[in-house]
C-alpha cells in the first residue's frame, strides 16, 4: 500500500504557506515598530497598508484551514490575499511619494487591475486542469 504523491496544494500548504506566514510577521513587527520612532504623524496610506497586511494575512490563515472542506472557498480566499499583498506592497512603496508620483501609481495598480479582469473574462478557460 504505497501513498499517492503529494499533490500540488499539499506541497504549497506544507512548505510554502507557513514561510509566507513568517515573511508577514515579520513585516507586521517591523511595522508596529515604526509608529513610536516617528516624530510626525503618519500618512493615511500607512493605516491602508496596514490593513491591507491584516486581511491578507488573515485570508491565508482562513484559506489554509478551509481547504480540505471548502476547496473553491479557500481558492479564493488564496487569491484575495495575493490582492492584498499586492495592495499593500503598492501602498507601502508609494507612501511618501509625491503627489504627481502617487497619482501615475494609483493609475497603473488599475490598469494592472483591468489587465487581470480582462485577461480572466476574454481568455477560454482550461476546464481539464482545476
Amino acid at each position: 500500500d504505497r501513498q499517492p504523491p503529494p499533490s500540488d496544494s499539499d506541497v504549497y500548504m506544507k512548505i510554502q504557506l507557513p514561510l509566507s506566514i513568517i515573511g508577514v510577521c515579520f513585516t507586521a513587527v517591523g511595522t508596529t515598530l515604526l509608529p513610536p520612532q516617528t516624530p510626525k504623524p503618519l500618512p493615511m496610506t500607512f493605516h491602508w497598508f496596514c490593513l491591507a497586511l491584516e486581511l491578507s494575512f488573515l485570508c491565508v490563515i482562513v484559506s489554509m484551514y478551509i481547504r480540505r472542506c471548502i476547496q473553491v472557498a479557500s481558492l479564493v480566499m488564496d487569491h484575495a490575499a495575493i490582492f492584498l499583498a499586492s495592495t499593500a506592497l503598492m501602498l507601502a512603496i508609494s507612501m511618501n511619494f509625491p503627489t504627481p508620483f502617487l497619482g501615475i501609481t494609483v493609475a497603473l495598480y488599475f490598469i494592472a487591475i483591468l489587465l487581470i479582469v480582462f485577461a480572466n473574462l476574454l481568455m477560454p478557460r482550461d476546464t481539464s486542469n482545476p
